[in-house]
């Protein structure tokens, strides 16, 4: 399931990290493209999950039967099945890879799902597995910079919390949506953290919703490194 890829290879140790198509390797919104991306990666199309993406909080824990599906409901994917391959498709919205020795996951992470607490809620899945957040590296990836992100009036009350990370330019409100999602992985008791600092609305390597208004999307993976 995906074409070409650059390897964002973002800000972890080398091979931490998620790996992410750009839009040279076409839309992922495309299964021959998602394929395509995978086989050139030496990984196995046949061992994807990927959820249906609601911008909810549903985080849902998978297992070797689940491979080659999509997952209802479902904007976040944990396993400890070390075989599988697990991804989000994103324009603008954050993908959140998340590893240890014995588990690893990913989350789309759009506004609307910040605001109503998948990070929070990764914190029960995890525990679920015999995991502890604080023993998870994470990795954020590429998503609309707060240099773009515009926001209704209407919302500041959602992210009253967070007042800090909304800038007003020109009678306009802007979220610093990036900042919020390091926040709340702090929150949780990460304490391995890598961002990337690319915005995808600026970025024209990389599809963006807002700037392009159409349902092109790039990949993110992430798949265990602890094949033992």
């Amino acid at each position: 399931m995906l074409p070409q890829l650059l390897r964002l290879i973002l800000y972890l140790p080398k091979g931490d990290k998620m790996i992410i198509s750009e839009k040279k390797d076409g839309t992922m919104t495309k299964v021959e493209n998602i394929t395509s991306f995978l086989h050139r990666e030496g990984l196995d199309c046949k061992n994807l999950v990927m959820g249906e993406q609601i911008h909810g909080k549903n985080i849902f824990v998978v297992e070797k039967e689940d491979m080659g599906s999509i997952i209802k409901d479902a904007d976040g994917l944990v396993t400890k099945e070390k075989d599988l391959l697990v991804g989000v498709i994103v324009a603008d919205c954050f993908p959140v890879s998340f590893q240890s020795e014995n588990i690893f996951g990913i989350i789309h992470a759009g506004w609307r799902g910040v605001e109503r607490g998948i990070l929070e809620e990764l914190t029960e899945r995890v525990r679920i597995l015999g995991e502890k957040t604080e023993n998870l590296k994470f990795d954020v990836g590429p998503g609309i910079g707060v240099c773009h992100l515009e926001i209704k009036e209407d919302m500041l009350e959602k992210f009253e919390r967070f007042s800090g990370f909304i800038e007003k330019r020109d009678n306009k409100f802007y979220l610093n949506l990036r900042k919020i999602i390091e926040k709340k992985i702090k929150e949780i008791g990460c304490k391995e953290l890598s961002t990337s600092n690319i915005c995808t609305f600026c970025n024209n390597d990389y599809y963006s919703f807002r700037r392009d208004k159409g349902d092109k999307r790039v990949i993110a993976i992430n798949y265990s490194r602890n094949k033992i």
